[in-house]
């Protein structure tokens, strides 16, 4: 009856603390890989930005003149140029300038990006999401001039790289979590099956003795009895049943009184 008690308990809290270890894995993931998603996205704006900055340097000798001679800007090689969906130099009103073959303008958001920019004094960079596409930006001011280079390109597909670099971190998590998880399930189920078996232990004895004396009750009695007359029956041999009296003790409650009385039954109990 115990073991059929304790087990499912220790089943049941070594699940519950594996259950509660594995949510906040999960939790600490999902966490740990947005961060890392948000971390990848605004280097890749910085890096787009950085890049602009220098591009800019080169139009500005070129966007000063007046007016502005593009065919020195055809030696010149834009490495993100290739796959960009927007390249524009414009100005604070959204105004383009002709920057001949480098102007690019596949991009379905560009309205709502150059009114973003138009009341920023200072060079921007981050990621946009358009028809459930996501594009990285960067916009900064050519030196010398009013002018603003704006360029957006698809953001890099970095999920992949994310969860190769988070997989192992977590997986060593995991283990070193899911291990405090078990060991301390087993500390706990082991501390609480000993209180309970403890207990059923106390229960048993007082359900089986008497409270006054701690000798076997009658309930006790009667089992060991029946006990005895089956093992008698099935080894054929007699059985013997010692029976005890104290005598003149009903004048020791009435003269000293039941207190003194239960204090003799205590000692008398402890001599048997």
């Amino acid at each position: 009856m115990q073991h059929k008690i304790i087990m499912p308990i220790r089943t049941r809290l070594l699940a519950s603390f594996v259950a509660i270890a594995f949510l906040v894995l999960a939790v600490f993931g999902i966490v740990a890989y947005r961060i890392a998603q948000e971390s990848a996205a605004l280097q890749e704006a910085m890096t787009l930005q950085r890049g602009l900055e220098e591009v800019a340097g080169y139009l500005a000798p070129v966007l000063q003149q007046t007016p502005p001679d593009l065919s020195q800007l055809e030696p010149l090689r834009f490495p993100f140029l290739q796959h960009a969906k927007l390249f524009l130099v414009h100005t604070s009103e959204g105004l383009p300038v002709e920057v001949g073959p480098w102007q690019r303008d596949h991009f379905a958001g560009k309205t709502k990006l150059i009114a973003d920019l138009a009341n920023s004094s200072n060079a921007r960079s981050g990621q946009i999401t358009v028809a459930a596409d996501r594009f990285t930006w960067a916009s900064v001011f050519v030196p010398g001039t009013n002018l603003r280079l704006t360029v957006v390109h698809p953001a890099i597909v970095a999920e992949f790289a994310t969860l190769q670099t988070l997989g192992m971190r977590l997986l060593v998590t995991a283990g070193v979590v899911i291990w405090i998880a078990v060991w301390g399930a087993l500390i706990i189920t082991s501390l609480l099956t000993r209180h309970l078996r403890n207990q059923n232990a106390r229960l048993v004895h007082q359900a089986l003795h008497d409270e006054l004396t701690d000798l076997p009750n009658r309930t006790l009695l009667f089992d060991r009895i029946e006990q005895a007359l089956h093992r008698a029956r099935r080894e054929s041999h007699p059985v013997a049943l010692f029976l005890m009296d104290l005598d003149r003790f009903k004048e020791v409650n009435d003269t000293l009184g039941h207190h003194f009385g239960d204090h003799v039954l205590q000692q008398v109990g402890k001599r048997i």
